[in-house]
């Protein structure tokens, strides 16, 4: 939400401000009594809002902001509110005394990015404050929340809604503090999706960072195609087709990232197929008997993330329970949500039908809906060249690459759909509406990069 209210309004400052802002508010309503303040912070955007508190009670406390890093290490919007507190500040080393002459210590240590166990100079700041037994309120969750060594605080002042893992018995007095988010913050797909995609470590190895295998393209050929090139484009490390032998032996000359196996050479493709990170079924499959029984056998003999589009919604809509419990994506146009669910594509049904199949609905239009049941996203975007074949083969080739990696299922069906719309958008202010298929596969890995870019600002 913070990465796309600053990519709808160019600003992210005024949600710090306004976060500190609440903090210094609660503070003065229900600890008046408590005058000496100590505010401990660490180096990202939670010690930022350490800082913005500062400014707003230094004239009405007395308050210390201890900032545990270099004040030269502030970048960005925390910088901003360094540079803005005119109080006292009090070096790392002095934490101890600090700790014993205040009366209350907010807690801005680490927001929700920590990935490790603290250590260092956070740990022994952690270990400190709980061992001063004075009153602690931490901002937006308790710092290291979910490792072993994390705060244990007597209120915890979080911002819009609780964040996943927090109760009372690890976060004291909750106090939900709502920010002005942009109104397409929430719940419009855009940049900060990215927050949720699993960047490959430098130590990974081939298959790591996903494993694609497409059940598709047995009658048009080319669907199976554009949904691998599109999976590649987008991150997988490895992308097979599984063939009924049809399609020749022209991908791999033409395409060499692209791995066909054919089913017939195989002793177990079923077993084969299940061992990769996302299984895609449908596209350019046909209905004939052939392929609906395979697509049948794989959905009903692996277990792992799934991708349902084309032909395989139409298999769906005959025998729904091919995915229950399963982390799946559908992704119907207009036509095919009809047909999967006999009712009319708009967002009360496709969230009723998302609901009742289990699974996350990526419902295509000019406008797509995505929802699993609970949450709704709507995807903007795009230009009238979409419509041209195979953008569709290609949207659920970039969410099976996505989910290969581990992206929810939810997350990854609205960073696709992002990623998509805009490398459209993109090519439409360049070339008009004369781009093609290849251009648009071409497109993906720019936007994503810009994208990555964006998100780490």
């Amino acid at each position: 939400m913070d990465i796309n209210h600053r990519y709808l309004t160019g600003d992210s400052f005024s949600l710090m401000d306004s976060a500190g802002k609440a903090v210094a508010e609660y503070v003065l309503t229900n600890y008046h009594g408590k005058q000496r303040v100590l505010i401990v912070c660490g180096p990202g955007n939670n010690g930022g809002d350490g800082f913005v508190a500062g400014s707003y009670l230094e004239s009405r406390a007395d308050v210390t902001v201890l900032p545990l890093v270099s004040t030269e290490m502030y970048s960005g919007d925390a910088r901003k509110a360094m540079l803005r507190y005119t109080g006292r500040i009090s070096a790392a080393d002095s934490i101890a005394e600090e700790i014993d002459r205040t009366d209350l210590i907010l807690d801005c240590i680490f927001g929700t990015g920590i990935g490790k166990e603290p250590s260092g100079i956070y740990r022994e700041a952690i270990e400190l404050i709980n061992a001063s037994g004075k009153e602690t309120v931490s901002v937006d969750i308790p710092s290291g929340l979910g490792r072993d060594t994390v705060i244990k605080p007597h209120c915890t002042i979080t911002f819009h809604d609780f964040k996943e893992g927090m109760s009372e018995e690890n976060c004291g007095q909750i106090h939900v503090v709502r920010l002005n988010y942009h109104e397409k913050s929430e719940n419009y797909s855009g940049p900060g999706e990215f927050a949720y995609f699993p960047y490959p470590s430098r130590s990974s190895h081939k298959g790591m960072n996903g494993t694609v295998a497409l059940v598709s393209g047995w009658e048009f050929h080319g669907s199976a195609v554009m949904a691998a090139e599109s999976a590649g484009e987008a991150g997988a490390d490895l992308v097979k087709i599984y063939s009924n032998g049809t399609d020749g032996d022209s991908i791999p000359f033409l395409h060499p990232s692209i791995i066909v196996r054919k089913i017939g050479s195989i002793e177990d493709p079923v077993k084969e197929i299940g061992k990769s990170g996302c299984v895609m079924v449908g596209s350019g499959m046909g209905r004939g008997k052939e392929s609906m029984d395979f697509m049948e056998k794989t959905l009903k003999g692996t277990t792992g993330n799934l991708v349902i589009d084309a032909d395989g919604i139409h298999l769906l809509s005959e025998k729904p329970s091919l995915i229950s419990g399963r982390k799946a994506v559908i992704t119907p146009h207009a036509g095919e949500f009809r047909d999967l669910t006999g009712m009319e594509p708009d967002e009360k049904n496709a969230r009723k039908a998302a609901a009742d199949l289990g699974a996350v609905l990526l419902l295509k239009g000019r406008v797509d809906i995505i929802t699993d049941g609970t949450r709704v996203i709507y995807s903007e975007g795009g230009n009238q060249r979409l419509t041209m074949g195979g953008t569709g083969d290609m949207l659920a080739g970039v969410v099976a690459s996505f989910m290969s990696k581990g992206m929810p299922p939810l997350w990854a069906a609205s960073l696709a759909s992002y990623v998509l719309k805009r490398s459209a958008d993109s090519l439409f202010e360049e070339k008009s509406i004369w781009y093609d298929q290849q251009d648009l596969m071409n497109m993906i890995p720019g936007t994503l990069k810009w994208t990555e870019s964006f998100c780490r600002q």
